[in-house]
């Protein structure tokens, strides 16, 4: 499969996810002779009866809340121009862009270079007409090293109807609203911008030593006061802060500004630790987050040394290359009240970042150090990864059989599909093979492990591997196969394309080639792609060809397009809704290419 196109397409695909309506273009032919039109060339790919596209030199577009110029021309149709087209072969937006970015809030930043050989940036409407005059500078930009906070999207896009710009370049940094003018007055010295409803601000004190950071709303009243040391933006209704009392560690807020600890004790918030900042998203499900506390602290747990040569060590843990890893106590914090709702009782004994995940339907996982005497523990869950309820207790209604082997990263975060979850047993002993089968939210093996290999349920079936044969098909949820195993599949073909959608399901033959079968196990699409994916909603998948060219199928098997590779090449689809599909194509040279967006009719 080839690698996304950028996020120059993406942006363009945002375009349609704000405003798939496709309102008609506004923009203009420049009042030039026709000798004067350049030509895009002929367009091959006409998919349901499209028209060649009819190009300018140059386009004329409405210039909105402006006194002094209602219209501007830009030259067009260069070859490393973005624009966007529909399937009738109209322009919606014309190719006259160095750069499209995010559509936010009906409107995206765009770039070109202007006649007197300068680049310059503005905001364009899903009509296509600038929202102010396009005369902003590169200088006037807050830059990555002046953003904190941890989300960078919001440097690039309005939020909240606010975009950070500077007036002067290296000057303060204030906000303006959609109609260009200052909102908020340019006065901080680094933002974090506008997510969940309120910005981080920072500027130097007096001493100019260290900054002060704080958070205001979109009227630009301070929430906090700027006397933070550190402050993030808030994610899922928490940010992390620290104050100048205390080096090194830190606390946690929620979005009343009450701080969810006593003091800053904490050394990590979820993914959030000194050394990584913001690494992964913070998960707080049932109103719970994962935090951890220095050391491993909680009597009477018997822990031990750090440099013990027989403590564990998990093989299958990537290269640790992170900073001197220190043990750590992990708990949950109450999101809402503050203070813990489950005390830190769980102690790390592995280098990894996460020793304890966020909460998904109710259930979390957390490791159990393998020294861990309490009474609550049950001896044979020590040294392993235990699944727990909001409470803290332990969910096992295993009995004899074999524990589930769970696995952070390895399907966790995509929780319980259908009720159930993919989990390996762990092997009581080296003579018992580990097997895969399937547990529910009360801890008991709906499904014992016997499969080789499973995937998640999707629309009540669930791809496995028989261990003899190694080959697969699909089961029910009494475990029983209502597709035999007869299907070959590499070991790598696993991923998020498995299951049935529409009713068929993306299935290769022993060459490696791709089809599609029926719910009874019948191949309807004959074997003929590289690759293939699911069905949408409105009956196309996209495939790859033989020749690693992209097209999209029917639910017969015909392709939409017909010569994706004498003009252009697909790079990207991506369903929009029950109306639309965004395409990205690419045409011209690997070094140079022309991207065009295509939207077209489901």
């Amino acid at each position: 499969m080839r690698k996304f196109v950028g996020w120059l397409v993406i942006g363009l695909v945002l375009a349609f996810v704000a405003s798939y309506t496709l309102l008609t273009p506004v923009f203009q032919k420049d009042s030039r002779s026709e000798s004067d039109t350049s030509s895009l060339g002929a367009q091959e790919l006409k998919p349901r009866g499209s028209q060649t596209i009819e190009t300018l030199s140059s386009v004329k577009f409405d210039v909105l809340n402006s006194t002094e110029i209602d219209s501007i021309s830009l030259p067009c149709f260069d070859e490393s121009q973005v624009g966007v087209i529909n399937t009738d072969g109209n322009l919606v937006i014309p190719h006259c862009f160095k750069v499209l970015g995010k559509f936010s809030e009906g409107v995206a930043l765009v770039s070109f270079d202007a006649d007197d050989g300068q680049t310059y940036r503005g905001f364009i409407n899903t009509r296509g007409q600038f929202i102010f005059p396009p005369n902003l500078r590169r200088e006037q930009r807050v830059a990555l090293a002046d953003h904190v906070g941890g989300f960078t999207d919001n440097l690039y896009q309005f939020v909240e109807g606010r975009f950070p710009l500077r007036q002067e370049p290296d000057g303060p940094i204030g906000f303006i609203d959609q109609t260009g003018e200052f909102v908020i007055e340019p006065q901080y010295e680094s933002i974090g911008g506008f997510h969940e409803g309120v910005s981080v601000v920072c500027q130097y004190l007096v001493t100019e030593v260290r900054r002060g950071c704080g958070y205001i709303n979109p009227d630009g009243e301070v929430l906090m006061p700027l006397d933070l040391q550190l402050a993030t933006s808030f994610h899922e209704g928490i940010a992390v802060v620290r104050h100048p009392s205390l080096e090194g560690l830190f606390s946690a807020i929620n979005k009343n500004f009450q701080r969810l600890t006593a003091e800053d004790r904490l050394d990590r918030v979820g993914g959030y630790d000194s050394y990584y900042g913001l690494i992964s998203e913070l998960s707080t499900g049932s109103g719970l987050a994962p935090v951890r506390i220095p050391g491993c602290v909680h009597p009477p747990v018997q822990l031990l040394p750090e440099a013990n040569p027989a403590a564990p060590v998990d093989e299958n843990a990537p290269e640790w290359t992170g900073p001197p890893y220190e043990q750590g106590t992990w708990g949950y914090l109450d999101v809402t009240n503050g203070g813990f709702a489950i005390e830190p009782l769980f102690c790390d004994f592995r280098q990894s970042p996460i020793a304890a995940t966020g909460f998904i339907d109710d259930r979390a996982l957390v490791r159990i150090h393998p020294n861990d005497t309490r009474a609550s523990i049950p001896e044979r869950w020590r040294g392993h990864l235990a699944m727990i309820d909001p409470q803290g207790n332990i969910i096992d209604n295993y009995g004899d059989a074999a524990l589930p082997d769970y696995r952070v990263g390895a399907g966790w975060e995509r929780g319980f599909q259908e009720g159930l979850l993919p989990v390996a047993n762990a092997p009581r002993n080296s003579d018992e093979p580990s097997r895969f089968g399937y547990v529910d939210r009360e801890g008991h093996w709906v499904i014992p492990p016997q499969f080789e290999s499973v995937n998640y349920f999707q629309d009540g079936l669930a791809l496995v591997q028989d261990p003899e044969t190694e080959r697969h098909g699909f089961i029910d949820k009494s475990g029983s196969y209502v597709i035999p195993p007869t299907f070959f599949r590499r070991t790598n073909d696993f991923g998020y394309r498995e299951g049935f959608s529409q009713g068929l399901a993306a299935m290769p033959d022993e060459s490696g080639r791709w089809g599609y079968i029926n719910r009874q196990g019948e191949r309807v699409i004959a074997p003929q792609f590289a690759e293939a994916e699911p069905f949408w909603s409105q009956g196309y998948a996209q495939v790859t060809l033989e020749d690693e060219t992209i097209n999209l199928i029917d639910r017969d098997g015909a392709l939409i397009f017909n010569q994706p590779v004498d003009e252009f090449v697909i790079t990207f689809t991506l369903k929009i809704s029950d109306e639309f599909i965004f395409i990205a194509l690419e045409k011209g040279s690997e070094d140079q290419r022309e991207r065009i967006g295509l939207l077209m009719d489901a």
